[in-house]
């Protein structure tokens, strides 16, 4: 009775213990597709931000490929400004030919009127002989007829010698206006000078700051380029821990990060892109809520095996799909490419064609230069009598050609000038977009790091998840495996009742033969019982040692 005893209460206990694990199983069961449904809801909202994010990063590479076409101009501007420092140093090169033959005309300037002053000195005596003369001849009465006629002469030789003065009078004028009119040319290309030199010096500070500028985007550009490598890595460890359901998430990450470095232009393709991947959330949250219903229904493993061959079969119609978009976007972004390249290839012809305008200018004004150079040779060739006959005269016409083109290639140099300003006003035009370029660089690199740290921690979180999901589903598997079926459950049930009823029954038998078989010294069951006489009291041989000697039974007196 007692080992059957036993054997009932061991009985109870695991079937208590079994119900108890029953009860926990089922409960474990309603938790796990709570914290199912709530991860998938999690996953929606994981999908909808890596939307988010994947349309942010889509914005940066816009921006960065903005900030190439950028540098290219930048360093296209850089050669321009190179050409523009080579026209300097020959515009620098005329002036100083110019302040040579400035020197060279004050030289004859000064020359002339040397000459000129000693011409009316040598008049001026000349003059004074003759008043002295015919001061003597009016004196002289008697010798006045044989002097008229050299008095008439005289006056002739003096209006020739008015005519002279006054055509060297002219001449003079006409030398001191062409001098004022040099001086005027020499204060010019002096202010010019001074001009262009602050515009070199200006453009110096512009390209140093321009060249940090392109320090500074480069580094830039290498953070951007390192945090795509970080996005790339992130990505790939996304593919590595997401499970089967995510596989449309991650062929859409894929394929923008491929896309990224090629083109973003195409907003329509994405829109429609992003409608397809919304209906394919759709479609998988109908999925999933056709699992939960088959999940209900049955927990065969069958069923399971054709769901998730249904799943992977609508994934790879995804990605089919996405694969055919990806290849018609490669297509429309070499044509783009050729496009960009057919346009640079004319900019570089028109390019060349002003290089050769500009070098046909330039040998030009050296031919000028050269010109004006034999001029001044021919010029200081003669004697004084000749340089004073050749300034004495008009200007012929060969000097009026060299004035005139004198004038053209001063008009040229204006030119050119005012075509340097109009490219130092675009230079400082592109030198506050590239400082709104910077500020626009700052606030992405910003975004990207916030972006990154979001990430990270979604990252860690999904990671956790997952893993805490894969815990979890292995220990709804072994609890699965180790649960009986149903009839089982209820036979166990019967029996643990059957064996309830028995142990019932087996307790009221021993609660009332319980004052037959208890010692009423220790009371406990007896353990080898001795009865006294003439009494009939039974105890254990054990109590009875403490009332006696249980050997000499005469000497125990029963109390």
């Amino acid at each position: 009775i007692l080992s059957l005893e036993n054997r009932t209460k061991d009985l109870i206990e695991n079937n208590t213990k079994l119900l108890a694990k029953i009860q926990q199983l089922e409960k474990t069961e309603a938790d796990a597709g709570a914290q199912i449904d709530a991860l998938r809801n999690e996953n929606t909202r994981l999908a909808t931000q890596a939307d988010g994010l994947t349309s942010t990063v889509n914005s940066q590479s816009s921006l960065i490929i903005g900030l190439r076409t950028t540098m290219q101009r930048l360093n296209q501007e850089d050669q321009q400004m190179n050409a523009l420092a080579k026209k300097y140093d020959r515009c620098q090169i005329d002036f100083e030919v110019l302040k040579t033959r400035e020197k060279l005309l004050r030289d004859e300037y000064e020359k002339l009127k040397f000459v000129m002053s000693k011409e009316k000195e040598m008049l001026m005596f000349k003059i004074l002989d003759f008043q002295q003369q015919l001061q003597q001849r009016n004196q002289i009465g008697d010798a006045m007829e044989a002097y008229q006629s050299q008095i008439q002469q005289l006056d002739a030789k003096q209006r020739a010698w008015e005519n002279d003065m006054s055509t060297l009078k002219v001449a003079s004028e006409a030398a001191e206006t062409r001098l004022h009119q040099q001086e005027e040319m020499t204060n010019r290309f002096l202010l010019e000078k001074q001009q262009f030199e602050q515009e070199n010096n200006r453009y110096q500070e512009e390209i140093i700051r321009k060249n940090e500028e392109l320090e500074r985007q480069q580094a830039m550009v290498e953070k951007l380029h390192a945090l795509s490598t970080q996005s790339h890595e992130l990505n790939g460890l996304l593919r590595a821990q997401q499970q089967e359901a995510d596989i449309a998430v991650l062929a859409k990450e894929k394929e923008i990060d491929t896309l990224m470095h090629k083109c973003v232009a195409q907003e329509s393709v994405i829109d429609e892109l992003q409608q397809r991947i919304v209906q394919m959330e759709v479609e998988t949250q109908r999925l999933q809520a056709e699992i939960q219903k088959y999940k209900q229904l049955s927990q065969d493993e069958t069923v399971q095996a054709l769901q998730l061959a249904r799943l992977k079969a609508a994934n790879h119609d995804a990605l089919i799909l996405l694969e055919e978009e990806k290849r018609e976007l490669e297509i429309r972004i070499d044509t783009l490419v050729a496009q960009l390249e057919r346009e640079r290839c004319a900019h570089e012809d028109d390019k060349k064609a002003m290089e050769s305008t500009i070098q046909f200018n330039e040998t030009r004004l050296q031919k000028l230069l050269d010109e004006n150079c034999m001029l001044h040779e021919k010029a200081d060739a003669p004697p004084l009598v000749q340089i004073v006959e050749k300034f004495v005269e008009p200007p012929t016409d060969k000097i009026a050609g060299d004035m005139l083109q004198l004038q053209v290639a001063y008009d040229e140099l204006k030119q050119e000038f005012a075509h340097v300003e109009s490219e130092y006003k675009k230079m400082v035009t592109k030198k506050y977009k590239t400082e709104s370029f910077q500020s626009q660089v700052r606030l992405l690199q910003n975004e990207n790091s916030e972006l990154a740290s979001k990430l990270g921690q979604l990252f860690a979180e999904l990671s956790r998840e997952r893993a805490e999901l894969n815990t979890r589903t292995r220990e709804n598997v072994e609890l699965k495996s180790r649960v009986m079926d149903p009839q089982a459950i209820e036979l166990l049930r019967k029996t643990q009742e059957s064996l309830e009823k028995t142990v019932s029954s087996l307790v009221e038998a021993e609660t009332s033969s319980e004052s037959s078989f208890t010692c009423l010294q220790c009371m406990r069951l007896f353990v080898e019982p001795m009865t006294l006489a003439p009494c009939g009291h039974t105890y254990c041989s054990s109590c009875l040692t403490k009332f006696g000697d249980a050997d000499v039974p005469s000497s125990i007196k029963c109390k």
